[in-house]
């Protein structure tokens, strides 16, 4: 089986500084599970996905910890959510991209 068989070919780009508001808006009308994020010269600069929105958005063990407030008051975590919908992408992104060619197996792909 090759890359080609599993990956997406439809893709969307997006600017480093595109707000998450506009990221999560895009993802959802598109039906897309991530976002490339591109250069003004059109070169690769990272990718979004909903990983790295989720893990950007709700509170890591640590803040739980230092914060009891946010999980039995939702009423923070709502404002907490809303604090972020500004924050652009380039903050939120995987920076560090592997790229593979579509013809390349999905062992190899994967090691």
């Amino acid at each position: 089986m090759k890359v080609s068989d599993l990956m997406n070919s439809r893709i969307l780009t997006i600017k480093p500084e595109t707000a998450l508001c506009e990221v999560q808006e895009l993802m959802l009308r598109f039906h897309l599970d991530d976002l490339i994020v591109v250069n003004d010269k059109n070169e690769l600069e990272g990718i979004v996905t909903y990983s790295d929105i989720i893990r950007r958005v709700l509170p890591t063990h640590e803040e739980l910890v230092r914060s009891e407030y946010l999980m039995p008051n939702m009423e923070a975590f709502e404002e907490r959510l809303l604090d972020m919908m500004d924050i652009p992408a380039k903050e939120i992104m995987t920076s560090k991209v592997k790229t593979v060619f579509p013809d390349l197996s999905i062992m190899d792909a994967g090691a």
